[in-house]
């Protein structure tokens, strides 16, 4: 099931006919334009907001329009180019975004803000960090707590209902942060429509807070070289009790890296990304007994963390997720992007870490976000499966789909790529393959192997494009990346169909 909000006003339904398709225009605080196909139902957002009634207008000077009221006026326009991805920005004014997490228990995002104030040339530039509480629906500024003079915003979480904001203290004369804080606020209701961001706890820490998760009720925090794991109290008072205080407990201290920038948590198992480095996998473990033999956890002294297997390559990786207990994907400096899974076998009696997936993306790839951008379809069950969605330096957003439990359709998406491949040549007449080689710190050879693991997507729907406007160039692609297997079992419309299912969930 799919939710799509469209805020707190009563939503009208009106038919409409938009590049000769049947749709339905659903419109309150948000409008949505949704419609039917490929057996699946479709949303793009109307760039409006606030409308009170819509209907329908077919005249000489306005042919087949939408007439939308408002409370300022009325709108007449036509919708078009449902299938383009709409993108609704909010301006923060001078106050330029860094981080954001979902809370949505209030339903709100926190934002973690800089602003920096104007200043004539040759002025000492002056800047402010802050939180702001923005509502997910309108995306309206609700509330917002100020951070002091030196402190930046490096990472924010969410604990239960707690915005988790890790920091450090900028000075100029040190070559390594060495101060930093973890604060908590918390989200409150002074009335009915107003809202507040308030400070309810924070604790000192010895360094910068490059990453923030949550893993197994527990906050887990990479500060410098470290990963260092925390539990937050929370006390009800007797004279308050519908105020509690929160507390910040040190629990333990895993340092074994040189700089940790980003971590992942996946049930209790925890992705580490060593920026001067590589990966590892830990394992959050109940510790036997008590430090201090008085069968007093409170402090959370019993919990540690455990290395389960660690890859030594020079990586230099920028961010990691986890896809499960034993696998994950990330991407490094050199524009790559790869994926690691935990090897059965044992080398010495340890696991090992096997790189499983590696391709040259072209992009800095900053976030890895588990999830979709499209509704999940039952029409072909256990064949696909959308599992993260990354966004690059560059200002684009893509889609990680998972071939799932299909050889078959495994190795002929990859032969189906090496032919897509040779008949395309990329910008400065570089093969696809050698552009998706990876890359590493040190430049590019012709002895770099090649990308595997990992496809590219963008290139395997050219095919329908192919199907569609040269049949004849589309059957002999499909022969070739049969012709060295003779007992695939995979007809061409089959192709077509798993090609556009694959296109449906981005």
């Amino acid at each position: 099931m799919n939710i799509i909000s469209l805020g707190n006003t009563p939503v009208s339904f009106t038919q409409y006919e938009a590049d000769g398709r049947r749709v339905v225009v659903a419109a309150g605080s948000r409008a949505v334009v949704f419609s039917w196909e490929g057996s699946h139902l479709r949303s793009a957002p109307v760039m409006l907001k606030d409308i009170t009634a819509v209907t329908t207008l077919n005249t000489e000077n306005y042919p087949n329009s939408l007439m939308l009221a408002t409370d300022f006026g009325i709108s007449i326009g036509r919708v078009r180019s449902l299938e383009k991805m709409h993108i609704r920005s909010t301006s923060l004014g001078l106050h330029t975004p860094r981080h954001i997490v979902h809370e949505p228990t209030h339903r709100v995002f926190g934002v973690g803000t800089v602003y920096t104030e104007p200043c004539r040339v040759g002025e000492e530039e002056k800047t402010m960090n802050s939180l702001k509480l923005l509502d997910d629906t309108t995306l309206e500024v609700l509330a917002q707590a100020e951070l002091q003079q030196d402190e930046q915003i490096m990472s924010l979480a969410v604990l239960q209902h707690l915005l988790c904001v890790g920091t450090f203290s900028l000075r100029l004369d040190e070559t390594e942060p060495t101060s930093g804080k973890i604060l908590l606020f918390e989200v409150q209701h002074a009335s009915s429509t107003l809202i507040q961001l308030k400070r309810v706890a924070a604790t000192d820490v010895g360094g910068c807070v490059y990453s923030l998760v949550v893993i197994d009720g527990l906050l887990a925090a990479a500060i410098n070289s470290s990963v260092s794991l925390y539990r937050v109290s929370s006390i009800t008072e007797d004279l308050s009790p519908s105020t509690p205080s929160y507390t910040i407990h040190s629990m333990m201290e895993w340092n074994h890296n040189y700089m940790v920038t980003s971590l992942s948590a996946y049930r209790n198992h925890l992705v580490v990304a060593d920026q001067f480095s590589s990966v590892s996998l830990l394992r959050l473990e109940e510790e036997d007994g008590d430090d201090d033999g008085d069968g007093d956890d409170d402090d959370g002294g019993n919990r540690k963390l455990v290395t389960v297997a660690r890859d030594y390559s020079p990586l230099w990786p920028v961010c990691v997720e986890a896809v499960d207990e034993k696998s994950f994907i990330g991407a490094d400096q050199s524009l790559n992007m790869f994926t690691f899974s935990l090897s059965g076998s044992t080398t010495n009696n340890r696991t090992i870490l096997v790189r499983d997936g590696f391709y040259h993306v072209g992009d800095l790839i900053t976030k890895f976000i588990r999830g979709s951008l499209a509704t999940t379809t039952d029409s072909a069950p256990g064949r696909f499966k959308s599992t993260h969605i990354f966004c690059t330096l560059s200002g684009q957003i893509g889609v990680i789909t998972s071939v799932e439990n299909d050889i078959v359709l495994s190795r002929f998406l990859s032969a189906l790529e090496l032919q897509l491949g040779q008949k395309s040549i990329s910008a400065g007449g570089v093969s696809h393959a050698k552009h998706r080689a990876p890359r590493l710190s040190r430049g590019r050879s012709d002895a770099d192997s090649a990308a595997y693991g990992i496809l590219d997507g963008d290139l395997l729907e050219q095919m329908l494009t192919y199907m569609n406007t040269d049949p004849e160039l589309a059957e002999e692609i499909y022969t070739l990346s049969v012709a060295d297997d003779d007992d695939l079992p995979y007809t061409l419309a089959e192709l077509k169909k798993d090609l556009e299912l694959l296109q449906n969930m981005h």
